[in-house]
């Protein structure tokens, strides 16, 4: 452990373990606005059944006469806003109450992600991003770097710069375990069941609030979650009229530019907002630049008790390929961005300079939430996607046939020649979602939800250009492969609130999916398979607590989840791999005070049959995953905040995770060349390994950040630290295989005024990231081969397993400097 990461864990341990005390001598506490967190001034706080009753003052702060009753009931009422009632003990009062109003109009947009969210007494491990939040730290990179201060996360960039293919890990767990939803309808593509935030370019700017939720968490729709969950919700009601110009500049030639405009609330029932956006970036990798543009549209109609709205966004991106990584000679002789892409493989000197993905998808969503008298809400949304692109690629010397090229009658036989090659993906998915609650306030929320989708994907390949073409013609076909997915799931979930202040929660969710896919894939064979899979996941738990807020709590949770498109069609009905089950237990203990609040949770997440590579070769000749019998992940997550000094001016926030995740028996096949490198899948080597650390999973990461503001001068400086652990690059466990820990350190200068006259308000940010000019990477990939060589003695030596990496390098010291004006 590093000095930044014990000075971390020192920190949210001070935080966690300190905390004032209180005197309850008269009740007291705060009331806020649910969405904006803002403190709500004049809002009305009565005993029930009595006279007596206060208004909150300009802080948000009220202060009664204790009643004498040891249980009795507070109203809060606010014009605009749903009234709540609280019961309340006073046996258990330790402290102020802290007490959230939702907007009246807004609360029918709250129902639309409700159902696919966890509430504050949800027993799992969950965190929520703000819109502020969001605001302070969208420059133009992708959304997981907005989320590197979640616990547990680990985020990379091909092209090292945030712009462009982008990842995120939860829990040491791939994006394709991580089920993203927005608006409660799902995002990851059905197929290989990974979210490509490149296509979503500045979705941030359109997004009111994210919640994170870790492990299984609750039931949602799409593919099931297996590390977390990332539940965003689109822009909310914005009563008063608006623009807004955010133009940011940045290292690697970084360029953002987006407008946003908004109606507000027009004849007290209609709004409409748009956005446009525009990203350039270079990228820190040599050609690796990005070129996206996307635009985002919404109209409603709102009233107290019925919501209708329209939402349609679009990304298209045009991006030169990073995938490949930089390979470990390349990273020992200080070519840190050095880019395989466009040489096949160092065949062609000169880089081909189109070797793109170029990828288009918009989503349409009609959404319909009704209030059904005082308890009841209902939720439908209808949604529809469509994507279409391709990555263009120049293949040198390649064997024509694969490509269904055949010599012309009568002339030489050529089989090989340089050509490129686009391979094609058009999609449609389109479906719906739905769900009925029943919310009665300290008492029972009730969620009754289901939904169907389709997808329908088409793969095809064509030669644009070749050499020697021999007998084809334009647009020929070389693959096409189709594919059909339909799934359907309902579910009914539970939370029920006891007199004393437990919780008893419970959910169950039936998932069925039905994968059809037909055609030819790329070696021209003929592939009809079809699989038809029924899940049942279930999940329990149970929280205690406090008016004070203090929350205990525990859940125990089943997920099942299917093979993605490759582990289809890469295999055979006899080895198609089986379904993953994951059992999540978590448990923890949460603190919320006027000035601090701690959190502590231990998961234990026990997979069966989880899917990984090893190397291994099928019946059909196909380098694909298998699944393990038995792996598992258990750790503690600390998570720590707290604000000192007059009025707040210094804010302290962490994390840390301290985890231990392991398979218990993993066997690596390493496959054996001859020395004219045609493999002998007889002679791979096999090695058995035992209670080995699972591949990109540290056994720490922390996080810390500090900010200063001062308010007489509007500028808020915050310095961001995040260190991530040793990864492996495989399920080996081997030094050699791995990614060295790291910790960078981000400094960020915002600028924010608001002024009264037609400019509303100047946002200026100067963010220096990579403070310290960290030479890292967090992510890569590795192989071995073995091969077979003359041993001058009429027979053949083996040179053993050789592995080969391939590491994914972050940029140095950068900057991004942000300018926003808003009227």
């Amino acid at each position: 452990m590093n000095k930044l990461s014990k000075v971390g864990l020192a920190l949210v341990l001070s935080i966690w373990m300190a905390g004032p005390a209180f005197a309850q001598e008269s009740l007291t506490g705060t009331v806020r606005d649910q969405d904006t967190r803002e403190r709500l001034t004049g809002v009305a706080v009565k005993i029930a059944n009595s006279y007596t009753g206060v208004s909150t003052d300009e802080n948000g702060r009220w202060e009664l006469p204790m009643p004498d009753e040891d249980e009795f009931t507070l109203e809060f009422q606010l014009l605009g806003y749903t009234t709540i009632t609280r019961t309340v003990y006073k046996n258990e009062l330790d402290g102020p109450l802290l007490v959230s109003l939702t907007s009246a109009l807004r609360e029918l947009e709250e129902v639309i992600v409700q159902a696919t969210r966890a509430s504050e007494n949800t027993p799992t491990a969950f965190t929520f991003v703000t819109e502020k939040e969001i605001d302070e730290q969208n420059l133009g990179q992708d959304m997981p770097f907005l989320l590197n201060m979640e616990p547990s996360t680990v985020i990379t960039s091909d092209a090292g710069a945030g712009v462009g293919y982008t990842g995120i890990r939860i829990r040491g767990t791939d994006p394709t375990r991580i089920n993203v939803t927005i608006n409660g309808i799902p995002v990851n593509d059905a197929e290989s069941q990974g979210v490509f935030w490149v296509n979503l370019p500045d979705f941030a700017s359109s997004v009111e609030s994210i919640q994170v939720q870790r492990g299984v968490g609750t039931s949602t729709n799409g593919s099931g979650a297996f590390g977390g969950s990332v539940n965003l919700q689109t822009s909310t009601l914005n009563p008063e009229s608006y623009a807004r110009l955010d133009n940011t500049i940045g290292s690697f030639n970084t360029r953002k530019h987006t407008v946003r405009v908004g109606t507000g609330l027009m004849q007290d029932h209609w709004s409409f907002d748009a956005r446009l956006s525009k990203i350039n970036s270079d990228g820190y990798i040599d050609r690796a630049f990005s070129d996206l543009s996307s635009w985002y549209a919404s109209g409603g109609y709102h009233s107290e008790k019925t919501l209708v709205k329209a939402v349609a966004f679009s990304g298209s991106e045009q991006t030169y390929q990073a995938w490949y990584g930089v390979s470990e000679a390349q990273l020992n002789d200080g070519n840190r961005t050095f880019n395989e892409a466009g040489t096949d493989f160092g065949q062609r000197t000169e880089p081909y300079d189109n070797e793109t993905d170029n990828y288009s998808q918009t989503y349409f969503q009609l959404i319909w939430a009704q209030e059904l008298g005082d308890h009841w809400h209902l939720n439908n949304a209808f949604h529809w996607t469509i994507g279409g692109g391709f990555f263009e690629q120049y293949k040198v010397n390649d064997f024509l046939p694969t490509y269904g090229i055949y010599p012309l009658s009568g002339t030489d036989t050529v089989t090989n020649s340089d050509l490129i090659r686009r391979l094609w993906l058009d999609n449609d998915y389109y479906g719906w979602t739905g769900s009925a609650q029943y919310l009665k306030e300290g008492q029972l929320e009730l969620t009754i939800g289901g939904a169907f989708y389709r997808y329908e994907g088409r793969h095809f390949g064509e030669v644009i250009w070749a050499r020697y073409a021999g007998d084809s013609e334009i647009r020929d076909i070389y693959y096409d492969n189709d594919a059909v997915k339909d799934d359907a799931s309902a579910y009914v979930r539970g939370l029920y609130t006891l007199r004393n202040n437990w919780n008893i929660f419970a959910d169950l969710q039936v998932r069925q999916v039905n994968y059809t896919f037909l055609g030819f894939n790329r070696q021209l064979e003929n592939v009809e398979q079809d699989d038809q899979l029924t899940f049942l996941n279930p999940k329990v738990g149970l929280s205690y607590n406090t008016l004070r807020g203090h929350k205990a709590y525990a859940s125990y949770s089943i997920g099942n989840r299917e093979p993605s498109r490759q582990d289809y069609v890469d295999t055979t009905p006899e080895s198609r791999p089986l379904p993953e089950t994951l059992r999540n237990l978590e448990a923890g203990y949460h603190i919320k005070e006027r000035n601090w609040s701690a959190q502590a949770n231990v998961y234990w997440m026990d997979y069966v049959n989880q899917l990984v590579l090893t190397g291994a070769i099928n019946d059909v000749g196909a380098n694909v995953r298998v699944n393990v019998p038995r792996s598992y992940r258990l750790g503690i997550e600390l998570v720590g905040g707290g604000q000192i000094g007059r009025r707040n001016p210094l804010r302290i926030e962490g994390n840390v995770t301290l985890s231990r995740n392991k398979i218990r028996e993993y066997t690596e096949f390493v496959p054996t060349f001859d020395p004219n490198y045609t493999r002998i899948d007889s002679l791979a080597l096999a090695t058995t390994y035992t209670d080995t650390d699972l591949a990109f999973s540290p056994s720490l990461i922390a996080g810390l950040q500090a900010s200063y503001t001062v308010p007489k001068l509007d500028l808020t400086v915050t310095l961001l630290n995040k260190y991530v652990g040793r990864q492996y690059l495989d399920n080996t466990q081997s030094l050699e295989k791995s990614l060295d820990p790291f910790t960078t350190s981000d400094l960020r200068l915002q600028y924010d005024k608001s002024f009264s006259s037609v400019l509303k308000g100047l946002t200026a940010t100067f963010q220096i990231n990579n403070l310290f000019n960290a030479l890292y990477s967090p992510n890569g990939y590795t192989f071995s081969e073995n091969y077979l060589f003359d041993n001058g003695a009429g027979g053949f030596d083996q040179t053993g397993a050789t592995a080969y990496n391939y590491f994914f390098p972050q940029g140095g010291t950068n900057f991004l400097a942000s300018l926003g004006l808003r009227f």
